[in-house]
């Protein structure tokens, strides 16, 4: 009776072997080692983007890597990458009032929801409110058309003004950690007949710089987001970001398909 059973049970194992075609046994194989290759190629990475980073933290000026020191050149405006830079606020402050540019430069980031209901001023506004308020006169801020998404659009903006201004030299300010990521995406974004007239001067923060930053939490933090960007945007590059409808009709017809 054992026997019997054992019997019909190996029948069934290799009828089903037989029925399934080599082929398909084939691709299936192939299928889990590519599987299992990106897994070990993830892994790996993982392990040498950890180590980098153990590396890096370990030795204290290891925050030179993320920082470019700017060329000595003339500049026709300026223009601040970063909204939250408040130092960069007050450094082109002090560049306008000693008359070293007369031009300032905004861009515009995307009009997300709040700020097309009126809830949030947008960035643009407080960054003019602030130059205006610390003596920039109004005449000498223009703000660049476009809507930014991302740091790559923030180029791009500026790039559109070099092209329209072809004898302008412009300085863009960033936070001093932050000057090689930008000086990388310049040199992506500008073509080679107008990278002479972009250069990326990092400001330094007055709780830290490139050789102490270890010594503040903001510091720390700041060192560990710009290694980590740095290292994103080296390898991975820019990314594709969606087109959304912000507006509100648009959230509305939304959560009205959602609760059908």
């Amino acid at each position: 009776m054992m026997r019997g059973r054992w019997r019909d049970f190996l029948r069934r194992s290799l009828s089903v072997s037989q029925a399934t075609p080599a082929n398909e046994r084939d691709s299936k194989s192939v299928a889990d080692e590519g599987r299992r290759r990106l897994w070990r190629y993830r892994i790996g990475f993982a392990l040498v983007l950890i180590l980098l980073v153990v590396l890096f933290g370990i030795s204290p000026y290891s925050a030179l890597i993320l920082v470019v020191k700017p060329v000595s050149s003339r500049s026709d405006a300026v223009f601040v990458s970063n909204p939250d830079c408040g130092q960069c606020y007050r450094t082109v402050v002090d560049r306008w009032k000693s008359h070293e540019t007369n031009r300032v430069l905004l861009w515009m980031d995307e009009h997300r929801r709040l700020v097309l209901l009126g809830a949030v001023v947008p960035i643009e506004e407080r960054a003019r409110q602030k130059l205006e308020r610390d003596g920039v006169a109004p005449d000498a801020i223009k703000l660049l058309p476009g809507e930014s998404r991302c740091e790559w659009d923030t180029a791009r903006i500026l790039v559109a003004w070099l092209k329209e201004n072809r004898d302008k030299r412009v300085r863009v300010f960033c936070n001093l950690l932050d000057s090689r990521r930008w000086t990388m995406i310049f040199d992506r974004v500008v073509d080679d007949s107008s990278r002479s007239r972009v250069t990326v001067e990092g400001v330094t923060d007055p709780r830290y710089d490139e050789t102490n930053w270890w010594r503040d939490r903001t510091g720390i933090k700041t060192y560990f987001f710009s290694l980590f960007r740095l290292s994103y945007a080296y390898w991975r590059g820019e990314d594709q970001m969606p087109d959304v409808d912000w507006s509100p009709d648009a959230f509305e017809s939304t959560v009205l398909e959602s609760r059908r």
